[in-house]
């Protein structure tokens, strides 16, 4: 399906937070999304209404499922978003034998498993077992094209901003009200699905996450444990998150041993720990951040930057503080850029990630880290102060610091920094080249243009020399 404009009006601030902030004041316990009966009942409401169709993809016995299915789906502001769309849960599990399902309201478990099959065939992309990534969001048109979608956990800030970009997607003439402190997702796919084939990652069951701890804790070699420890990175559960980090701190000790046995063993080790904290910064819920901070102050360099990275993907605000920290004592310049690039997401909301990375932006000591600082305080919404910086920078900054500010809001795809684009693509104003591409770069992105295009030419400017596949899923 060919993109369609965004016109986006809307303040945003990408991050991926792991509890269900309220935008107004929480869930209401005698009210949920009405959902529809049966695939077929929802696409011709959506026809007759001329409207957009919501489908919410769920399982039990997980966290982020959970608290979607007691929470998310009662929220007060998600609500009438939803009334305004016409709503399908799928879920393959059954709830009560008869009558209305305990878990979704309503509709019957049969009803919301014979959706779960029809969106497994015409919507979803199951793995080669079958399985299919759950909690899961898309938005199709009324005729079942996928305008977006979210794979995994996602707060009602971020489900509010979906549902308001979704209908602008499907009517662009249409005006939709502003949803205030609704913003992006950082997994937000446009006009698609995750495909979930490739590695074969989903959150666990309680159940699961049992097994598969009690094997790991019975498990003395790491190379018959990694299986397990991959399968558990997409599960928001504190055993998980407590085996996994047990494991990384503990490759710390096995690493001084196997430089006595030499330098294989010891990359061997060294191989194994980047791998896990690279698919943690990929897979996992913002909790995991528990699981890597204290590898900030590791001896191996790798190790730090990887965790930097991890962290920034990541994005969980209880994290700045270890970040800031660690950029103190942190003397590698690229493990430095990537701390200040993970408090620029991790700190969207956080005024003392703000004030560190307005200091290094204004100063003449971080030269070196202004351009990452820049990019980073393009995350920030509703800041005068920094609004100002960034303003004066596109005015008066060299290329290098314009360009950053350009790509940092196309990355977080900030719309309250709309503003600052026209006086730049106004007639007459003269570009370097370099700068009016990425000019254009936050005007598409703002307008509902994929980020893909543009990971290179973030990766390049802000010299990163390891990938960033929960932002980019192509780099290599």
């Amino acid at each position: 399906m060919p993109s369609q404009s965004i016109p986006m009006n809307r303040s945003l601030v990408c991050a991926l937070p792991l509890l269900l902030l309220p935008l107004e004041g929480g869930s209401s316990p005698d009210a949920s999304i009405p959902w529809k009966a049966t695939y077929q009942e929802a696409f011709q409401e959506a026809n007759d209404r001329d409207t957009i169709v919501f489908l919410a993809v769920n399982m039990d016995g997980e966290r982020a499922n959970d608290t979607a299915a007691k929470k998310l789906y009662q929220d007060k502001v998600i609500l009438p978003l939803a009334a305004d769309a016409v709503s399908m849960v799928a879920s393959k599990f059954e709830h009560a034998a008869d009558g209305p399902c305990p878990r979704f309201g309503t509709i019957s478990c049969a009803e919301h498993q014979r959706i779960d099959i029809q969106a497994r065939a015409q919507v979803l992309k199951p793995d080669a077992s079958g399985e299919v990534i759950a909690p899961h969001h898309v938005w199709l048109d009324k005729k079942g094209n996928v305008l977006l979608s979210v794979p995994y956990e996602v707060s009602n800030k971020e489900l509010a901003w979906c549902f308001t970009a979704a209908m602008q997607k499907a009517y662009p003439d249409k005006e939709i009200s502003e949803v205030k402190g609704a913003r992006a997702p950082r997994r937000l796919v446009m006009d698609g699905v995750t495909n979930s084939g490739a590695d074969g990652i989903r959150p666990l069951s309680d159940e699961e996450v049992e097994e598969a701890v009690k094997r790991i804790r019975s498990t003395k070699r790491l190379s018959d444990r990694v299986n397990d420890l991959y399968s558990l990175i997409a599960t928001d559960h504190p055993d998980a998150v407590e085996v996994i980090e047990r494991d990384l701190k503990s490759s710390d000790v096995a690493a001084a041993f196997g430089r006595r046995a030499g330098e294989d063993a010891v990359q061997r080790l060294l191989e194994g720990r980047t791998t896990l904290i690279r698919r943690i910064g990929i897979y996992s819920p913002p909790s995991y951040w528990e699981a890597i901070a204290s590898l900030l102050e590791d001896p191996e360099v790798q190790i730090r930057h990887e965790a930097a990275v991890a962290l920034e993907q990541l994005a969980a605000p209880d994290s700045v503080k270890d970040l800031r920290n660690a950029l103190k004592k942190e003397e590698d310049l690229d493990v430095r850029r990537s701390i200040v690039r993970a408090l620029g997401t991790a700190g969207t909301e956080e005024s003392s990630a703000r004030k560190q990375l307005t200091s290094i932006a204004k100063s003449k000591k971080e030269a070196a880290l202004k351009t990452a600082a820049l990019f980073s305080l393009s995350g920030q919404v509703d800041q005068k102060s920094v609004t100002k910086l960034l303003q004066e920078t596109l005015n008066e900054g060299d290329a290098v610091h314009r360009q950053a500010v350009l790509l940092g809001i196309a990355f977080f795809r900030n719309a309250s920094l709309e503003t600052l684009l026209a006086p730049l693509a106004a007639e007459g104003v003269s570009l370097d080249p370099e700068t009016k591409a990425c000019l254009e770069a936050a005007q598409s992105v703002l307008a509902g243009e994929s980020l893909d295009a543009y990971a290179g030419r973030i990766q390049e400017l802000l010299q990163a020399t390891l990938p960033r596949k929960r932002f980019f899923p192509d780099q290599g």
